[in-house]
């Protein structure tokens, strides 16, 4: 008698569930007794396993198993490491923003602000807020000379002491008793072929013993600084005004033709 799902095998007995012959590839023992694995869906269900399955799909599964979850540790690894590079990154970019854009800062992480370093001192006047460190040794060029670097080309046009600069908040603003306002009018082109970024917070002032003095835009909320995107083959002429010290002496404006990616590149004039 023929396997009643194969034509070709001789069957070997009968289902005990549904009386029909088959071959031995076609029974599950249970318990000592022959059933058809149509017969043991029917009464067992289709989430029983089936008895006849090898050890080696058994081992496979759970190799399979180990394999994703070291996978997983891997990825976990490899995805920390990639956080704490940015985060070092980004502490080194802070850092260096604060130190072109606010000379004698560094950047603190628990207020996310740049901070006065140990090393400097700051003396608050009614206009100028001074940051003493000691500026490097570099070449000088004069009023009116033109310094082109970095796809800028930056004149220092003037220098000028004046009693008043207009605010619009509140008019105007007049230097305190032992402070002046110093004006210097500037002029910027674009050499390159983008678009230039351009401000006043670019501009800083020192004096002859190296201190440095920010922007009146930076040390005084009611005097409004300027911003500008430079188009290529364009130019812009700007006023930068400083809240200086009365007696200050040996003035120098030096302008940052870096960036936080390039690096501080600075020109300077007297």
């Amino acid at each position: 008698m023929k396997c009643f799902n194969h034509s070709d095998k001789e069957a070997n007995g009968a289902c005990v569930g549904c009386g029909n012959f088959f071959c031995d590839d076609c029974f599950i023992q249970i318990h000592g007794k022959n059933y058809c694995k149509m017969c043991v869906v029917e009464i067992a269900g289709p989430t029983i396993s089936d008895s006849t399955k090898s050890d080696s799909v058994k081992k496979r599964s759970i190799i399979e198993w180990v394999a994703i979850v070291c996978g997983g540790i891997i990825l976990l690894v490899i995805l920390s490491a990639f956080v704490s590079g940015m985060i070092s990154a980004m502490s080194i970019d802070n850092n260096k923003y604060c130190s072109e854009h606010f000379p004698g800062t560094v950047y603190d992480p628990s207020t996310k602000m740049c901070e006065h370093s140990p090393q400097g001192s700051s003396v608050t006047s009614s206009l100028a807020t001074v940051i003493t460190t000691q500026e490097p040794s570099q070449h000088i060029y004069s009023i009116g000379e033109s310094v082109t670097l970095n796809n800028q080309q930056v004149t220092v046009l003037s220098k000028k002491q004046v009693k008043s600069v207009p605010s619009s908040i509140i008019g105007t603003l007049t230097p305190g008793e032992n402070s002046q306002l110093l004006l210097f009018n500037v002029e910027i082109k674009n050499t390159g072929s983008d678009t230039v970024h351009v401000s006043e917070s670019d501009f800083v002032v020192s004096d002859e013993k190296g201190n440095q003095f920010n922007t009146l835009s930076e040390t005084n909320t009611y005097y409004m600084g300027w911003y500008d995107d430079v188009m290529p083959n364009l130019k812009i002429t700007r006023s930068v005004v400083f809240g200086l010290p009365k007696n200050i002496s040996g003035v120098k404006i030096s302008y940052n033709f870096g960036s936080s990616f390039s690096g501080a590149k600075i020109a300077t004039w007297q």
